[in-house]
């Protein structure tokens, strides 16, 4: 209805207003053609439903009621935001609050809307404030805070409480009764390092990640015994785990630095089905150290270890052996399960025929060698310095479906001559490619030269790294081609 008023009256009433940039806004969410005469400089962005409320990064003036109407339930602050929120100035209707750069402000009791389900105080400066009880209302379900240098009392966090995430770290000691008895999610940030002891955790606790600067040990009985199914750790993390450390109710543990103490029996959990370890140096893994449910196992850049038979369990069904292995793969190392193989872009050495089992249908290759690849392999990722696909003819698998070159020069040669039957996907990723395909006549050659080497394939997609370019048959000579920045049609093998 207000939208239908006269331009004049629209004037009228928008000179009426009080001088505050809150209260234009406000006016503005309920007349769209008022929205001009706002003090824009970015100052606001709404949702179309008018349910959604962010200002602008320069935006830092008093919430003065009832400047936000009732139906905004997400309010996103601005950067510069730092003046203090008074009671009642938020809606009764928000369910979600982010306060991120400069607010620096105490927040007193009442000031939180009870409708709050979700708050975000996420500046990387210290939070210089204490929270004190009441002033997180009792329907806030996410918590997300930044550096916060205070302690958290007992009876502050809400007892409604299921995600609590330090985005920077918290930088004093949990005490037993902190964290409310809801909590499923934990993520302590990178500052936080004193050691946990048992029953600060509640057991209702699923999901924990202990940030980089954690080096405390953790013995047994700290963790939940139950609950628990996802454990991260951080790059300081230096001590090994004594048996029953780690509860049987891990099915997910992540380390995401450097580890450079050896694995014993029993460590791992038994119900454990994916183990990342980033680093692993100068330590061999010895013999029934991987759990038999362990069905996905990621190394990171430093291993370089020898896969061994028997090392690896019989469940396993994804490997990556990271991007600096250079071990030699022997029959018998790889366990007949396994589906999907990932081997570094710098891998070079000969794969000897029985080394790769036939259960594997994904692999991911390093640059030139020969290989025999497995009888049911559907997808294949290979590292290259040029395209050449004459390679994929020799492989002679009719299950093969999809191809995945990553090259770093845009040559091409050694046309496909399209025995594969099954054959329908062609990727190409170019590596640093944006100054060598710059242009619009060089992508325009290069995608002439794939269509000539892929008599059989309908979807080919070509990745230049800044302007990708997806093609698909529409007959024996036309093709439809699509990116961010062009649609046209290929006829007769040309782009026109």
């Amino acid at each position: 209805m207000m939208d239908s008023l006269p331009d004049l009256i629209i004037k009228v009433i928008f000179d009426l207003l009080p001088t505050n940039d809150v209260n234009a806004i406000c006016f503005a969410l309920s007349c769209k053609r008022a929205l001009p005469r706002v003090p824009y400089d970015d100052q606001l962005h709404y949702s179309k439903d008018n349910t959604v409320l962010t200002f602008g990064h320069t935006f830092n003036q008093t919430l003065a009621p009832p400047s936000i109407p009732d139906t905004v339930e997400q309010i996103n602050l601005s950067f510069d935001f730092n003046l203090p929120i008074g009671q009642g100035e938020l809606p009764p209707s928000l369910t979600m609050l982010k306060l991120s750069g400069k607010f620096n402000q105490p927040l007193a009791p009442g000031v939180l809307p009870e409708s709050l389900t979700s708050l975000h105080m996420t500046s990387d400066q210290p939070y210089h404030h204490v929270l004190g009880e009441r002033v997180l209302p009792p329907s806030l379900t996410n918590l997300t805070l930044g550096r916060i240098s205070s302690s958290i009392p007992p009876g502050v966090l809400p007892a409604s409480l299921r995600s609590l995430v330090f985005t920077s770290g918290y930088e004093q000691p949990i005490a037993i009764g902190v964290l409310p008895p809801s909590l499923t999610h934990l993520c302590l940030g990178n500052l936080f390092n004193h050691a946990l002891d048992p029953d600060v955790l509640p057991t209702s606790l699923r999901y924990l990640n202990l940030g980089d600067g954690y080096t405390c040990h953790i013995r047994p009985g700290v963790l939940p015994s139950k609950s628990l199914h996802s454990l991260t750790l951080g790059g300081g993390f230096p001590t090994p785990f004594e048996p029953g450390a780690l509860p049987s109710s891990i099915t997910s543990l992540v380390f995401n630095s450097q580890f450079n103490e050896p694995f014993t029996r029993g460590v791992l959990p038994s119900s454990l089905t994916l183990l990342y370890l980033n680093t692993i140096r100068n330590r061999d893994i010895a013999l029934d150290v991987f759990p038999e449910t362990l069905t996905q196992l990621i190394f990171g850049g430093g291993f370089d270890l020898p896969i061994t038979p028997g090392l690896l369990p019989n469940t396993l069904l994804d490997l990556n052996l990271g991007q600096y292995f250079s071990r030699r793969l022997v029959p018998g190392g790889l366990p007949s399960s396994l589906t999907r193989l990932i081997l570094g872009r710098s891998y070079d050495l000969l794969i000897p025929p029985g080394a790769l089992p036939d259960s594997i249908t994904d692999i991911a290759l390093g640059y030139g060698y020969e290989v025999s690849f497995p009888s049911n392999i559907k997808k294949i990722i290979r590292s290259m310095r040029g395209i050449d696909l004459s390679w994929v003819d020799k492989i002679n698998r009719p299950s093969l479906e999809s191809v995945r070159i990553s090259a770093t020069t845009h040559w091409t040669s050694g046309k496909m001559i399209g025995t594969v039957s099954k054959l329908k996907e062609l990727c190409i990723h170019f590596i640093n490619m944006k100054q060598t395909v710059a242009n619009q006549r060089e992508e325009r050659q290069l995608i002439d030269s794939v269509l000539g080497m892929s008599p059989n394939v309908t979807t080919i997609q070509l990745e230049t790294g800044y302007n990708p370019i997806n093609l698909r048959t529409i007959d024996n000579r036309s093709y439809l081609c699509l990116n961010l920045l062009l649609l046209i049609l290929l006829l007769s093998d040309k782009i026109i």
